[in-house]
């Protein structure tokens, strides 16, 4: 597919992205309380329709009915309050109805009704989904917010959608995840990639908000700070349950909060399985797996050797998930 850029704020938008319960919502308020910068709620039109086959099929075949009724029942598109039924028929007098069209229809749409000349989407899941990003929007620029994997699991041990998972899981997915994202970032969208520490964010917020706007190009506003006033404007219904810390002011405590409520075991276990990463971005180990030397190097061996296998399953499944809508794609363009 041919990539071409455009100055269109729309094929420019910004995405944030991240493993779940990193701090993307804080980074999300914050570039939305800009006065140029609007996000919309998370619509999660990446992961349950750009990337799906099966809706690319609904609309190349026809079934353009069908496809309205399932994003009519979508509670998160409905936050945006559009009549769904008005775009698609718009897009269909032009002929150019499509899921990519629509979705930028939706963007548009909302960034003309906030007056603001910048747009983005947030949803932390669409790490595993930088190729199809790409594919639609080769100008789009990528925040990948990064944090201790510490906090990040003991985070997802306690979210209301996330609780239920084994303790393994969390940590497993962060490691894939964030390992992918990294490496499909960069390669993907070169300078237009940007990583975001939390730790950085929440004890010198303004330092690194200022960062973000020269990358951005845009002038720094210092209602960035003053996000907690705006978030209900994107935080709404069931997510206030696990979003709660972004309607109060930075918090530089929850950095930490992992030290008191992880126990022994499972701080050496997420070292173990997370080093590469926690070494890159400076993150001190705890100093635990030192006082058991010989049992510390053969877990790391295990370990590792089983991540290596989970990682080439992984970039097997999300390959052919990508390469089936490539093809969904080609004949929707036949």
């Amino acid at each position: 597919m041919k990539k071409t850029m455009s100055d269109n704020p729309v094929d420019r938008p910004i995405f944030i992205i991240g493993v779940g319960r990193s701090g993307t919502t804080l980074m999300q308020s914050m570039l939305h309380a800009h006065r140029d910068i609007a996000f919309t709620p998370e619509t999660h039109f990446v992961r349950r329709y750009l990337a799906r086959p099966a809706m690319h099929r609904l609309i190349r075949t026809g079934h353009s009915e069908t496809f309205l009724k399932i994003i009519r029942e979508d509670s998160d598109l409905n936050r945006l309050g559009f009549d769904f039924a008005e775009i698609v028929s718009a897009l269909k007098k032009e002929n150019a109805l499509s899921l990519p069209a629509f979705y930028r229809y939706l963007l548009d749409k909302w960034r003309q009704t906030k007056q603001c000349p910048y747009i983005g989407d947030k949803d932390p899941k669409n790490i595993e989904y930088l190729n199809t990003i790409y594919d639609f929007f080769p100008g789009a620029f990528i925040i990948h917010v990064i944090r201790d994997p510490r906090a990040v699991v003991l985070s997802r041990m306690n979210a209301e959608w996330s609780k239920r998972r084994s303790f393994l899981s969390h940590v497993v997915v962060y490691n894939l995840q964030l390992q992918k994202g990294r490496r499909e970032g960069r390669r993907l969208f070169g300078n237009r990639y940007m990583e975001v520490v939390y730790e950085d964010l929440v004890t010198k917020p303004e330092e690194e908000c200022r960062r973000l706007c020269r990358w951005l190009s845009i002038q720094y506003d210092p209602e960035m700070l003053n996000f907690h006033k705006t978030s209900h404007q994107i935080i709404k219904g069931r997510e206030t349950l696990w979003k709660s810390e972004c309607f109060k002011p930075v918090q530089p405590e929850n950095k930490d909060k992992w030290s008191g409520a992880l126990s022994r075991k499972q701080i050496c276990l997420i070292e173990t399985l997370t080093y590469d990463h926690m070494l890159h971005f400076g993150y001190r180990q705890s100093g635990y797996l030192k006082d058991r030397r010989p049992f510390a190097a053969i877990i790391h061996l295990l370990a590792r050797f089983g991540m290596w296998k989970l990682e080439i399953a992984y970039r097997l499944l999300h390959r052919l998930k990508y390469k089936a809508v490539q093809m969904q794609l080609q004949r929707h363009e036949s």
